[in-house]
């Protein structure tokens, strides 16, 4: 996996959860990272099926003082990377017709170039844009000879090669060395709050780690009370902040917690006092690492463009929910390729704590190449 450094990697599969990460704890200690987590039917007697819990984990086998899980910009390309993404003007101007941005007819590629150009019709279908479909293919070309390029595996390996790259992704969160508090914003409907809930459960309940909900709006509504009920059941504190100054306040009053999550009212990026409410709560902060929450379903250019006003409150790192809920992935890929923005989580169902995992570059590229049967989460 590209996000990891020599790490060794197992699969657990248990009965319950609590008995799968016995095992990991058992095998690598408690500084184990869990990649993933999911729901499976193991085999019973006379052929009866019975549920279990899939627990992917992960160490690198260092203490826990020597480990470190700085957030990577990837191997973007110069003009495009960056840890705090990418200037507005740059993302004003990703989000006009991408045709202008083409590149030269001498750098196109033809249906005579066999599977090389077939390959610029299977992003396109994905959504990927169509300037970076061309330079893709383009930088492939540089590589290959005209026997490659018949070669339908060898060139989807090449292109797969060229999408991970242009995916950055950051590494699990090592609360030790990392900022402790973190912030969710993003668009209302992506699904903050049962991110929420999935971050805090698997960082309290697998990772052994002590964490804290706030609910940070003006005026708390529904989901609200549902992660105050959600989060209690984990046996973890909740706290209301209604205004910037309360939110102060709490945060610092659980200073003893590994970890505080924030969550946030959804806003709408083309309103500006909605906007203006979130960053003041934001602001109040001291240091926090932003995270914005954005939908798999969104369309590319609205994409950029969330991502350029939310940009402007600190958001600073990717999570990308319902996967599920779309079979095409080009649009996180021109997100990430056009931000420079890393992406930290995926989501892929309403399951708690199964349905999020970390970030894998290389399985969001073979999902836009139709490579991987499975949601790349």
């Amino acid at each position: 996996m590209v996000i990891f450094r020599a790490m060794q990697v197992k699969r657990f599969v248990a009965d319950t959860m609590q008995e799968a990460v016995a095992r990991v704890k058992a095998d690598f200690g408690r500084d184990a990272v869990i990649l993933h987590v999911r729901k499976v039917r193991r085999p019973g007697l006379m052929f009866f099926a019975r549920a279990g819990v899939e627990v992917i984990a992960a160490t690198d086998g260092r203490p826990s003082d020597e480990r470190r899980a700085p957030a990577r910009a990837g191997q973007l390309a110069p003009e495009s990377s960056g840890p705090e993404g990418a200037p507005a003007a740059e993302l004003a101007a990703a989000r006009a017709e991408p045709a202008a941005a083409v590149p030269a007819i001498g750098t196109r590629l033809t249906a005579g170039q066999g599977a090389l150009a077939r390959v610029i019709d299977e992003l396109l279908a994905q959504e990927v844009r169509e300037d970076l479909a061309h330079e893709i293919a383009a930088n492939v070309r540089l590589r290959g000879s005209a026997e490659n390029f018949r070669d339908w595996e060898w060139v989807k390996s090449e292109v797969r090669k060229e999408l991970a790259k242009g995916i950055a992704c950051s590494d699990p969160w090592a609360l030790a060395q990392e900022k402790r508090v973190h912030c969710l914003v993003g668009p209302t409907g992506v699904g903050k709050t049962a991110t929420i809930v999935k971050l805090a459960a698997n960082y309290a309940l697998i990772a052994g780690k002590q964490v804290a909900v706030v609910v940070a709006h003006s005026r708390p509504l529904a989901a609200a009370e549902e992660l105050k009920r959600r989060a209690r059941t984990l046996g973890m504190p909740v706290d209301v902040a209604r205004t910037p100054s309360e939110l102060e306040r709490v945060v610092n009053s659980r200073g003893g917690f590994d970890l505080v999550l924030v969550d946030t009212a959804g806003r709408s990026p083309r309103n500006e006092a909605h906007m203006s409410e979130l960053r003041a709560f934001v602001e109040a902060l001291e240091d926090p690492l932003v995270h914005l929450v954005i939908s798999a379903t969104t369309r590319s250019r609205d994409m950029l463009d969330i991502a350029e006003r939310f940009g402007e409150v600190g958001a600073s790192r990717l999570i990308v929910t319902k996967l599920d809920e779309t079979a095409s992935f080009g649009a996180i890929y021109n997100l990430c390729r056009l931000t420079g923005l890393p992406l930290s989580f995926v989501t892929d169902g309403q399951d708690v704590p199964e349905d999020i995992a970390v970030a894998d570059s290389e399985r969001i590229a073979a999902a836009i190449l139709g490579g991987n049967a499975d949601h790349p989460a």
